[in-house]
C-alpha cells in the first residue's frame, strides 16, 4: 500500500495532504452540531482540532495506510476525505468525508470524491470500497449512491462514547466501477 498520496486538482479545489494549518479550519466547520456524526466531532476546542489534524497526518506511519485529502479552496481548508479501515484480505479501504457546511449543494464532494476513488482503485490499487453512513445522514446516502455504491451491510456503529442506531454500508467494486 502507497503512504503518501499526489496533489489533485479539481477545478478549482486543490486536494491535498493535511497540515497541521488545517487545525484552525477544521475547528471553524467541525465545531457544529452537523458533525456529530462523526467519530470525533464535534469539536470543543482548536486542541481537539489539532489532535484529529495529528492523527490523520500519522494515519500513514501508525496504521500503514495513506491519510487521505484536505480539500483546499482558496488557501482554506474546507473539508476533507480520509481513507481508513484497510481490510488486507479483501484488499478493501474505507472512504469518510466531510465538508464545510457553508459548501454544501454545490458538488464539490462529488467531485472530489470522483476523484478519490479513481485514485483508490489506480494508484492504491485497491479491490473494493466501501463508504457508510449513519442512519439519519441521508444527505450522504443519496452521494453514496450517485456515486455507484450498491448497500452492503447495515450494523451498530460506535462514535466516540456513543452508540448511533445503525450505520449502513456500501461498496463500489473494481470490476464494476464505471468510471463516473
Amino acid at each position: 500500500m502507497k503512504l503518501s498520496l499526489p496533489e489533485l486538482r479539481v477545478g478549482n479545489l486543490i486536494l491535498r495532504e493535511p497540515i497541521e494549518g488545517d487545525a484552525f479550519d477544521l475547528f471553524q466547520f467541525a465545531k457544529e452540531d452537523m458533525c456529530k456524526t462523526l467519530n470525533w466531532g464535534p469539536l470543543k476546542s482548536i486542541y481537539e482540532a489539532k489532535y484529529v489534524v495529528e492523527s490523520y497526518i500519522n494515519r500513514p506511519v501508525v496504521e500503514k495506510i495513506p491519510s487521505g485529502y484536505s480539500i483546499v479552496y482558496d488557501d482554506c481548508m474546507i473539508g476533507f476525505i480520509e481513507y481508513h479501515n484497510y481490510n488486507k484480505s479483501e484488499n478493501s479501504i474505507e472512504i469518510g468525508c466531510y465538508l464545510d457546511p457553508l459548501y454544501w449543494n454545490m458538488g464539490i464532494m462529488f467531485r472530489c470524491l470522483k476523484e478519490c476513488i479513481k485514485l483508490a482503485f489506480d494508484y492504491l490499487d485497491v479491490d473494493k470500497i466501501v463508504m457508510g453512513h449513519t442512519q439519519n445522514n441521508l444527505r450522504c446516502q443519496c452521494l453514496v449512491k450517485k456515486l455507484g455504491f450498491k448497500y452492503e451491510c447495515e450494523k451498530r456503529v460506535l462514535m466516540g462514547d456513543k452508540y448511533y442506531e445503525l450505520g449502513y454500508y456500501y461498496s463500489l467494486y473494481k470490476y464494476e466501477r464505471n468510471d463516473l
